[in-house]
Formats: C-alpha cells, structure tokens, sequence
C-alpha cells in the first residue's frame, strides 16, 4: 500500500487543489483502516462515484472526487507505488 505521501505527490501533480485539501481526501479515505486493517479498501475505495461511502468523502465535488479517483489508481498499481515511494525518498535524501 502506497503511503499518504505517494497519494498526496501523485494528486499534487494532477490537480491544481492545494496540498491541504488533497491531505484531508487521502487521510479520509483511509480512514477505516484504524478499524478494518487490511480490509479497511471495502470502504471509500469503489470507483463508482454515485456510491454513497464516494459522496461521504467527496461531498458531491469533483474536484475531490478526483482525488479519490486517483488515490485508488495508486493503490491498484504497488509497483508505482513503490518506484514512486523510492523516488520521494532520494529526493528527501538529496535536500
């Protein structure tokens, strides 16, 4: 699973939403892990945004709604995730 980093780099680069409402939609998103674990992606994570756990998190907007979009694209993809975990990681090192 990607951390709240990647999804945050990966939206970030998207959108044009600020970093903090982008935060808020990542960090909502996951929210049932503290409750589910690993299964927490029965929740939030359906690509239908008609689902009523969808408007939950994104309140009918779009733009939010692309945010959770995107943050499940991570999520599908670990390889990504993991190249892109790797590339956040040197760039911290280089600063």
């Amino acid at each position: 699973m990607a951390s709240r980093k990647v999804h945050n780099y990966v939206a970030k680069i998207l959108t044009n939403l600020s970093e903090k409402e982008i935060d808020e939609i990542n960090k909502k998103v996951d929210e049932p892990y503290k409750y589910l674990g690993r299964y927490h992606r029965e929740l939030y994570h359906d690509e239908n945004p008609a689902r009523i756990d969808s408007l939950l998190v994104t309140k009918g907007r779009a733009d939010k709604e692309l945010i959770r979009q995107i943050h499940i694209f991570v999520d599908k993809n670990p390889e990504m995730s993991k190249v892109l975990e790797a590339y956040l990681l040197l760039r911290k090192k280089k600063r």
